[in-house]
């Protein structure tokens, strides 16, 4: 390329300020380091599964809903997800009706495991099926973001810090079992 013409990389770099691009990862280090750590470590996560899954995690800072570090600020006023709207239109029946054929498909298929979980969870497994067709179209959905870095954002930056607080300490021990891979551990 001439040099009047710049790369991508170099435009974006223009474009993005690195005092914006990294405003709060020190304090969200801070935050892993005193806060999410030892409550993991407390619940039985071990150092080695902590240092692989948080080293060099920084904030998402374009998730939406986010109210600033340690969940001071104001609330959003506008909330895309589907669920927190009218909920007839979450609730359409030509959305699950589409997704029948294809549930009763899966419940053949994962019947014994399905059999399980209603066994232990007192969940019945149509209710499974229910949550896993409108929740991502069961494995369809492009569901794009990393999880852990979503839920230690939310925890840092959310307004349900606790809750997610929590859910990140439960990601941290689903990885540690080796129950699912970090790179298929995602969230929308």
């Amino acid at each position: 390329m001439s040099r009047f013409f710049p790369t991508i990389a170099t435009l974006a770099c223009l474009l993005v300020s690195p005092v914006q691009a990294g405003k709060h990862d020190a304090e969200f280090r801070r935050f892993l380091e005193a806060d999410v750590k030892p409550a993991a470590q407390a619940a039985g996560v071990k150092e080695a599964t902590l240092s692989r899954e948080l080293q060099g995690l920084t904030p998402d800072t374009s998730l939406p809903g986010l109210v600033g570090p340690g969940g001071k600020g104001t609330p959003p006023k506008v909330n895309f997800q589907a669920e927190f709207r009218a909920p007839a239109n979450y609730f359409k029946n030509s959305q699950f009706n589409a997704l029948v054929p294809g549930g009763r498909r899966l419940m053949k298929k994962h019947a014994r495991s399905l059999a399980a979980i209603e066994k232990r969870y007192g969940v019945p497994k149509r209710i499974i099926l229910a949550i896993w067709a409108r929740e991502s179209g069961y494995g369809g959905a492009k569901i794009p973001h990393d999880a852990i870095r979503v839920l230690a954002t939310r925890a840092f930056m959310g307004q349900r810090r606790d809750f997610f607080k929590d859910e990140l300490i439960a990601a941290l021990k689903i990885l540690q079992n080796g129950d699912v891979s970090r790179k298929a551990m995602k969230s929308s």
